[in-house]
C-alpha cells in the first residue's frame, strides 16, 4: 500500500513537471526536446504505477484462488 502511494504522489509530480515544461514550450522558454523527455519520465511513472497494481491484483486473486480450494475441500 505504501509503495502505491508513494508511486501516486510520484505520478502526480510527474504530472506536474510534465505541465510546467508544457507551458514554459508555449511560452519558447523550453525545447519541445525537453517537453518530450519530461513527458516519457511522465509515462515510466505511469507504468512502475501501473505494474504495482497488476502485481497486487495477482496476488491477490493468487490468494483468493488458495482460500477457494482450501474451501472446497472441507
Amino acid at each position: 500500500m505504501f509503495a502505491t502511494v508513494l508511486e501516486k504522489t510520484s505520478l502526480e509530480f510527474a504530472h506536474r513537471v510534465y505541465e510546467t515544461y508544457e507551458e514554459q514550450y508555449k511560452e519558447g522558454i523550453k525545447s519541445i526536446s525537453d517537453v518530450l523527455i519530461k513527458q516519457s519520465k511522465e509515462l515510466e511513472v505511469l507504468l512502475k504505477l501501473l505494474t504495482a497494481k497488476n502485481d497486487r491484483n495477482t496476488k491477490v486473486f493468487e490468494l483468493e484462488n488458495i482460500i477457494n480450494e482450501r474451501g472446497e475441500e472441507i
